[in-house]
């Protein structure tokens, strides 16, 4: 449980003579807060320590986090790869074609 307050005393030739303030039960809040402070480990620890590679790039293919196993496949530091954007390390045509394949079986599951 927890519990959340504010208050301003109230002074009468420099004595507080009362304090005027409110109470607020905050529980759900930080049931809440500590739920996704769990989540958010829980995912990293996912990210970090899964055995297949994992990155997180920008809208413009630069990577931002990658896990050990991308470092460990590709050859690069967790450093070197977060200043690099995927075409630095992928073909242009080869992400192009990789795009229109998962386009094509993504149509493909449509129609089945």
């Amino acid at each position: 449980m927890g519990f959340g307050h504010r208050g301003v005393p109230e002074f009468n030739n420099g004595e507080c003579v009362r304090i005027l303030g409110v109470f607020q039960d905050i529980t759900e809040r930080k049931e809440a807060e500590l739920k996704v402070a769990l989540n958010e480990q829980k995912f990293e620890a996912i990210f970090k320590y899964s055995p297949v590679a994992k990155v997180f790039a920008d809208n413009d293919g630069k990577y931002i986090d990658v896990n050990d196993k991308t470092c460990e496949l590709l050859g690069y530091s967790h450093s070197e790869l977060t200043s690099l954007s995927i075409e630095d390390i992928v073909n242009g045509k080869e992400i192009e074609t990789k795009i229109n394949l998962k386009s094509l079986r993504k149509k493909q599951k449509r129609v089945d």
